[in-house]
């Protein structure tokens, strides 16, 4: 190897390291982004009403209540977050009546859209699971 060589192989070590640095600060910068979008969107806290659940709840843990329940004592709600704005979760009243959700929160924080299912087991109630529609009572919380 000349001495013409070492610069120049020098010279796209240099390169290589600059581009990998430059690389690992563009996706470090679009994480904190998104952790930043996703930390100022809406909360799925406060009360919401659905002609079909009564008063929903829900607390910014996760869980909640409802009540309009087939009398057997206010239901009980537990989301977690599975993807930007979609929750997954269960829902229930009784050992007799309860079931899952799937459901996604509106990008203004005003509309929880999605679908409940009993569980096999339920005696109370319809075995058929069907659509949901909450609307926020109030001002969207971040």
């Amino acid at each position: 190897m000349g001495a013409s060589e070492v610069p120049m192989t020098m010279l796209r070590s240099k390169i290589v390291r600059g581009l990998a640095l430059a690389a690992l600060v563009v996706s470090v910068g679009g994480a904190a982004r998104a952790l930043a979008q996703s930390s100022s969107a809406p909360s799925l806290a406060g009360t919401w009403s659905s002609s079909d659940w009564g008063v929903i709840e829900l607390r910014a843990d996760g869980t909640g209540t409802y009540s309009s329940t087939y009398g057997t004592g206010a239901g009980r709600l537990v989301l977690r977050a599975i993807g930007q704005g979609r929750f997954a979760g269960t829902w229930g009243e009784s050992p007799q009546r309860h079931g899952t959700l799937l459901v996604s929160l509106s990008p203004d924080g005003r509309t929880i859209t999605g679908h409940w299912s009993p569980d096999p087991d339920c005696t109370i109630g319809t075995m058929v699971g069907d659509e949901l529609r909450w609307t926020r009572q109030g001002p969207a919380r971040l």
